[in-house]
């Protein structure tokens, strides 16, 4: 589960799968914007996702930009 580092009056910020606010203190929840207030299909866009990261990481920093 990737981790992101160094955050602002945060620690243990992850990327992972979830739908509503309830999954998550702060982790970033990913999947689609369909449902106002959830996230849809969080699991299918973690196992798009985590693999293009892992291999990233392989070769590379990698930076992500929260605005």
């Amino acid at each position: 589960m990737p981790e992101l580092k160094d955050v602002p009056e945060f620690s243990g910020v992850r990327i992972h799968a979830g739908n509503t606010n309830a999954d998550t203190l702060g982790c970033i929840l990913v999947g689609q914007n369909k449902q106002v207030g959830k996230v849809i299909n969080s699991k299918a866009t973690v196992d798009i996702i985590y693999p293009i990261i892992r291999k990233a990481c392989q070769t590379e920093k990698v930076f992500i930009t929260i605005e």
